[in-house]
Formats: structure tokens, C-alpha cells, sequence
């Protein structure tokens, strides 16, 4: 009799990890379940023709880049690195920069399952904080979108999903990964770092119950601010409550600017002393999550 129940004694625990196991499995696929059906139709794909010249040679290609509908209306939140390349490079190179430029023309915008497409401009660009809004010319509907006033503040070793789209080869299925926050950041301003399968810059991330954490973007330290020779540019996580303010101050910009060139109009970048002035207006009311470029062949 000894050794039966020794058996059962050896099997028992192991049965009861096996459930507990199972148990964590179904609350994964109801968590990335939940925040695929809540966000999932406003995550985009956006087709544009990138020009590009440098040192004295003219390029041009089909690149497709991922985006975020973040208002009914069809505003559209992205990476400027993806959308205009070029000025993340100047910033950290300088002068040595100066004769490389960018320009995004013909956008349009893939939403759902939509292959072929509706126009888009190129709204505001901040290369500093690595955002930039497009917007669809003439909007058929009103779109799913992702308030990013509705928000989830991270805290650090949280569970964070991305959602962002796969290539045109993979029929820009939606899919998502996961992460979680290895620090919050006060340098060189409020961000988020993360842990895991997430890197890249140019789209949201989540809380398990589908509320927006931030964007993810890529900071690079200007010119000046490089040490030690080697690269210091990271993907982090902007938080919701930043990408509020920045979509406002770019709102603001825009209906004070006369539109300039599509792909070459950007936005005054919220500097330090914009950061303080936006700060000493009071405290936002409001609180507040594509992949890297790629390019195709549509």
C-alpha cells in the first residue's frame, strides 16, 4: 500500500499545477481576447510613396508604416521616424545630417480590410518626441478609435499588450504581443521602458482590461547629448497623458499655421520651455497604447 499512495502523493501536485496552468492559459487568451476585440479595428496601415535625397541622388519608394485612429473622424497617430526618417537623423547627427531629406507623398490609409485605401495628409509632426498625426482627407464614416483620455497609468512589472499589424504578405493581420514595464523613466522626459517581446516604435499598448498605457516611440539624444561614441537611441513608451497634451499643442499649431508642403510641414516641437508653459496651464483633466516601417510592393 506504501507505494500506491506514494504515487498519488507524487501525481497530486502535478495535477494540481497542470490545472493551475490550464487556468492561466484561458485567462491569457480572454485577456488578449478582450483587448483585440476592444482596439483591434483602429490599429491601420498607411501606404505612402517616401522620397528621399542624399548627397546629391534622388530616391523613391512604396513604403507601408502602421498607425492609430485616435479620434472618430479619422485623425490617425503614428511614428514621425517611420513618416519622415529623415529628421531623427538630423537631430542626431547634425550637420552631418544636412543633406539628407525626406518626403511622405500619396498616403492613404488601410483600414480593416481594406486594400485599396483612402486619401490621408500628413497634419503635424514632432520629431522630438517622435509623434505625427495624419489625417483622412474625406472621412466616409465615423471610425473605431482609441481614446487615449481613457487611460491606464503603468506601473512597473506590468502586463503590457501591443497590438500592430503584419505585412501585406500576411494579409496585415492584426496580432499582438506582450511585454512588460521595466521602468519609468524621468529622463529625458516621463516614459516608459519595456521588457520582453516589445520593441519598435509606432504603435499603442494596453492594460488587460483594453485601456490605453502609451505609444511606443523612439528617442534619440540629439547631437550634442551623444557620450562615449556609441548610439544611445531607445524605443521607449510615451505615456497616454503626453500623447494627449502633444495631439492638443498639434492641434493648436496646425489651425495657427498656413499648410505647408505635404511631408515637409512640422510642428513646433513642445520643448522644454512649451513642456512648462503647457504644465503651468494646469492639470489636464484628462488621463491618460504598427510596427516599424516596411515596405511593400502594393
Amino acid at each position: 500500500m506504501k507505494e500506491p499512495l506514494r504515487a498519488v502523493a507524487l501525481i497530486a501536485p502535478a495535477g494540481i499545477a497542470l490545472a493551475f496552468a490550464g487556468a492561466a492559459r484561458a485567462d491569457d487568451a480572454a485577456d488578449y481576447d478582450r483587448v483585440m476585440k476592444k482596439n483591434g479595428a483602429a490599429i491601420v496601415s498607411i501606404k505612402l510613396v517616401m522620397k528621399m535625397k542624399f548627397g546629391g541622388e534622388e530616391h523613391e519608394g512604396e513604403w507601408e508604416i502602421s498607425g492609430l485612429i485616435i479620434d472618430p473622424k479619422g485623425l490617425i497617430l503614428c511614428s514621425n521616424d517611420d513618416l519622415n526618417p529623415a529628421a531623427g537623423i538630423r537631430r542626431q547627427r547634425g550637420s552631418g545630417g544636412k543633406d539628407f531629406s525626406t518626403v511622405a507623398t500619396d498616403l492613404k490609409v488601410l483600414v480593416g480590410d481594406d486594400n485599396e485605401g483612402v486619401e490621408a495628409k500628413i497634419e503635424s509632426m514632432d520629431s522630438e518626441l517622435d509623434l505625427a498625426w495624419v489625417r483622412i482627407k474625406e472621412p466616409k464614416r465615423t471610425y473605431d478609435y482609441v481614446d487615449f483620455t481613457k487611460c491606464s497609468e503603468a506601473r512597473p512589472g506590468q502586463r503590457i499588450l501591443v497590438i500592430h499589424r503584419l505585412e501585406k504578405f500576411y494579409d496585415r493581420q492584426a496580432v499582438i504581443s506582450e511585454g512588460r514595464v521595466a521602468a519609468i523613466l524621468s529622463k529625458p522626459r516621463h516614459l516608459l521602458a519595456m521588457s520582453g517581446g516589445v520593441n519598435g516604435s509606432g504603435f499603442p499598448l494596453f492594460a488587460l482590461d483594453g485601456s490605453v498605457v502609451g505609444f511606443a516611440v523612439l528617442q534619440r539624444p540629439d547631437d550634442e547629448d551623444e557620450e562615449g561614441g556609441g548610439s544611445q537611441e531607445m524605443c521607449t513608451i510615451l505615456p497616454a497623458a503626453e500623447v494627449v497634451k502633444a495631439t492638443r499643442l498639434a492641434a493648436e499649431t496646425v489651425k495657427g499655421d498656413s499648410p505647408g508642403r505635404e511631408g515637409e510641414k512640422e510642428s513646433a516641437s513642445p520643448s522644454k520651455k512649451d513642456a512648462a508653459k503647457t504644465d503651468a496651464a494646469g492639470a489636464d483633466k484628462s488621463k491618460v497604447d504598427g510596427r516599424s516601417k516596411k515596405r511593400t510592393k502594393d
